[in-house]
């Protein structure tokens, strides 16, 4: 997600557990194939990578919570893409606050390649979202703002891309997400009260 909500945990948490846990032993397909938002599902942190938006901390590490015996590959899987989209839902909220909801939202990038969870994305986010199949299309915005920076481009509301297609959100599905996103902040939330503890015991010694 770009704009001043980038975060570090996309495709790179979903290619980690296909390709280092899995060891590339699992087809997309076989992953995929029990993706039901009323599904029981353990909550993921995505940070395996350190967290940038909203806490801006790379100390910050991915974890699994509620984890238990009778989930297998497909309830991990499952809860890495819901993790990854509740992060980028988390981050929408706090710049929807700051300065108001959108007019489009667009999806562009390695979500693309599964249908599945692009129709979670939307789910989560409530809203009908459009589909920009264009390589880099949030490099392309940035180059569009830097011209219009040069003075090259007169008018940066000139610069418009088209969506042809679109997602809408499935009826009444937004609801179970918003109590899954509920738990999975109430994770974030006890997650970062736990590293500030750590923080001030370190200080303190």
């Amino acid at each position: 997600m770009d704009g001043g909500g980038a975060t570090n945990g996309a495709c790179n948490c979903i290619n980690w557990f296909r390709q280092t846990v899995l060891k590339d032993k699992w087809s997309f397909a076989e992953l995929e194939s029990d993706m039901l938002a009323d599904s029981p599902t353990p909550v993921f942190v995505p940070f395996l990578f350190g967290e940038r938006c909203p806490g801006w901390d790379d100390s910050r590490r991915g974890r699994f919570h509620y984890l238990d015996a009778s989930d297998s590959v497909p309830e991990m899987f499952r809860a890495i893409s819901e993790g990854v989209l509740f992060n980028l839902f988390q981050c929408y909220e706090k710049l929807t606050a700051l300065i108001g909801p959108p007019e489009t939202i667009v999806l562009s990038g390695g979500i693309l390649n599964s249908p599945k969870w692009t129709q979670m994305a939307a789910d989560i986010f409530g809203k009908r979202l459009y589909i920009s199949e264009m390589p880099h299309a949030s490099m392309l915005g940035g180059a569009a703002l830097a011209l219009y920076a040069a003075g090259t481009l007169e008018d940066i509301w000139s610069f418009q891309a088209k969506f042809d297609a679109y997602i809408d959100p499935r009826l009444g599905v937004n609801e179970i997400y918003r109590r899954k996103f509920n738990q999975y902040m109430a994770c974030y939330e006890s997650e970062e009260h736990f590293f500030m503890t750590t923080i001030m015991i370190s200080l303190h010694l």
